[in-house]
């Protein structure tokens, strides 16, 4: 797990003086980032809520969290876990990303996982915390920039169909809702979560028809071939 903790950006957290200075609460500010090889990351800024307890209201827009992250090197998994206090109710983020890939690995799809803890120690969310990706309302419905099929669950989402080269760029959005009281679901009873983001590298191909029949055709003769051999 060492190699996992690598440096990430906070300046424009401290910068705009929002690290520590939750505003009614939800999510305070990142507590721990973890990303692979060599890969770099600005998280944030977080820590003021503009419209806390505003779950699926026209106000969820305000409460925005952005990420610009280069992934280089290994494609592993980027966790990132958020520090929450109570607000009385439920406030939905909308998460907007930017993620490059410098892995030398072509990308056939992006997984988003929410949970607890880091590493081996990551407990997936459950279906009674109440914190999922804006389900099932899903409004806005996720997007991404290079992936055309989603797949849209409460604490998981999926893109395939399509792929990111090698120095290609990615741009994804969604949302999530945080609620109150996350520690008494949290395996180490702090009031915290963690969204794992990882790209799915490679795909399995399948023969194209043609190449199914010809391959049908030439199996079928060897057998024949063999038979007469015999």
């Amino acid at each position: 797990m060492a190699d996992l903790f690598m440096r990430y950006s906070v300046a424009p957290l401290v910068a705009l003086g929002l690290i520590g200075s939750a505003h009614a609460g939800v999510i305070g500010s990142v507590t721990t980032v973890a990303l692979p090889g060599i890969s770099t990351a600005s998280i944030g800024p977080v820590g003021i809520t503009l419209a806390p307890n505003n779950d699926n209201d026209a106000a969820a827009s305000l409460n925005t969290v952005p990420y610009s992250v280069f992934f280089n090197g290994a494609p592993g998994p980027l966790q990132v876990e958020f520090a929450a206090s109570n607000s009385g109710g439920t406030t939905e983020y909308r998460f907007t990303q930017t993620f490059i890939n410098n892995t030398g690995q072509v990308w056939t799809g992006f997984v988003f996982e929410l949970g607890y803890g880091l590493g081996a120690g990551f407990t997936p969310s459950g279906a009674t915390d109440g914190l999922d990706f804006d389900w099932p309302d899903a409004d806005p419905t996720p997007t991404a920039s290079l992936f055309s099929m989603l797949s849209h669950q409460s604490d998981r989402i999926e893109w395939s169909g399509g792929n990111v080269p090698s120095l290609g760029v990615l741009t994804l959005a969604f949302a999530i809702d945080v609620p109150d009281s996350l520690g008494a679901f949290n395996p180490g009873q702090v009031n915290r979560f963690t969204l794992r983001q990882s790209p799915i590298v490679g795909s399995q191909s399948v023969p194209e028809p043609s190449s199914m029949l010809l391959l049908g055709f030439s199996g079928l003769l060897a057998l024949v071939t063999g038979r007469r051999k015999a």
